[in-house]
């Protein structure tokens, strides 16, 4: 299945209707730390009602702290939605863009380079190495290394 890019409005709306759950992360593609949050968030929820019902306040105070940072997190994100949907649609390009199999679409100094270096798109060769040269570690006669382990 191909992947499509992700949009700012689209997490923006998953953060505002479902950031509770993490669902502008798993929109994202960042479903480790979405459950991270998940995890985090419903058990200082937890600890906090079990504290609540059980007058323990040794319990109260790590919750409250923990759902403190949860809600922190969580406006961290608001202001990190762009740069994560970028990273995505970045890793997406080079993932599915055109170095893929598709046609070459490079910067034309570097194809001016390739094509110096002989490895220009009309090349069939896939090295730059010339066919005459040696491996400083082998021997000229083609066999395996020295016995002194060098050239």
């Amino acid at each position: 299945m191909e992947q499509q890019e992700k949009h700012y409005a689209t997490a923006y709306f998953f953060w505002l209707l479902v950031g509770i759950f993490g669902g502008h992360r798993f929109y994202l593609a960042r479903g480790s730390s979405a459950m991270l949050f998940v995890v985090a968030h419903f058990g200082s929820w937890g600890f906090l009602i079990y504290a609540w019902q059980t007058d323990s306040v040794q319990y109260a105070w790590p919750a409250l702290l923990l759902l403190a940072a949860v809600y922190a997190w969580l406006v961290v994100d608001l202001i990190f939605i762009p740069a994560m949907a970028d990273n995505f649609n970045d890793k997406l390009e080079v993932n599915q863009g055109p170095y893929l199999g598709g046609p070459i679409s490079m910067d034309p100094g570097f194809q001016a380079t390739l094509k110096k270096a002989g490895m220009g798109a009309e090349s069939p060769r896939k090295s730059g190495i010339p066919d005459d040269y040696v491996m400083p570690w082998r021997r000229q006669d083609g066999g395996g290394p020295t016995a002194s382990g060098g050239g």
